[in-house]
């Protein structure tokens, strides 16, 4: 069962589950919002070396409106990209660890002084609340599998990748002092086909995103058909896209901590 239906046991129903359908929707529209506007950077970004086009908010909106179809649509799109653009990405990831270490002293990346901006209380908040959340949501895709074992194997395995990826993000902010992958990428001089990895990767999370933000939606308004709440949902993420909402990415995470750890 997905996570709407699954926490109507411990919040009770029909209104008691609003409350977890609720930050649902808030948190998967966020999500959507963040990672639309990096996927439009990023096609901005390949644009611009391609032919010198800098048109950064038609391109969020076109990425927005042209992501969310696959989720409209249902499970089954969302399934063969991310068979595409997960190995894409770890694929990237090693890349970037390649140049980075070509450049760069382990020792030295990892010998970094820490700036004092935050507690280290805070950068696990932070950590915790991004994964928490999607643990959260993890049975809207989960219920798909064949059988129990099957879960447990998927579950475990992918603990690995995470890690691997979480670590990637972590050297390259020390190595390029950005935490952006579009601009991680171009300081390391990655180029067109990191952008164009970046782009598929990041639509994977938005249609996952907005899978889960759709059916929590249909939890509340029974009255509309899931894939009518799901282009609602995109619409407003689109729309914050637009207005650039990364500059609010560690409120955001902060937030997810506070929300999803009682739940």
């Amino acid at each position: 069962i997905p996570a709407y239906v699954a926490s109507r046991f411990s919040f009770g129903y029909p209104y008691g589950a609003w409350i977890p359908s609720l930050s649902i929707v808030f948190t998967m529209i966020g999500w959507f919002a963040i990672t639309t506007e990096l996927a439009g950077m990023a096609v901005n970004q390949a644009l611009g070396e391609l032919i010198g086009l800098d048109i950064v908010t038609p391109l969020i909106m076109l990425v927005g409106l042209m992501c969310a179809v696959p989720a409209v649509i249902g499970f089954e799109n969302i399934k063969w990209l991310s068979m595409v653009s997960v190995p894409l990405l770890l694929g990237l990831a090693c890349w970037m660890l390649i140049e980075i270490l070509s450049d760069n002293s382990f020792w030295n990346l990892v010998s970094y002084t820490p700036t004092g901006e935050i507690t280290f209380g805070t950068g696990v908040d932070w950590v915790i609340g991004a994964l928490i959340s999607g643990v959260f949501m993890a049975p809207d895709f989960s219920r798909y599998l064949r059988n129990r074992m099957n879960m447990y194997i998927a579950y475990f395995l992918c603990i690995f990748p995470f890690l691997f990826l979480t670590g990637i993000g972590a050297i390259s902010k020390l190595a390029t002092g950005d935490w952006n992958p579009i601009n991680a990428v171009q300081q390391l001089g990655l180029g067109i086909p990191a952008l164009i990895i970046i782009f598929f990767a990041t639509w994977t999370t938005m249609d996952t995103a907005l899978y889960s933000a759709g059916l929590a939606m249909t939890n509340i308004f029974t009255r509309f058909k899931r894939w009518q709440n799901t282009i609602f949902v995109s619409l407003i993420g689109t729309t914050l896209a637009v207005f650039r909402v990364t500059e609010y990415f560690r409120g955001f995470l902060l937030l997810l901590s506070n929300i999803f750890s009682p739940m």
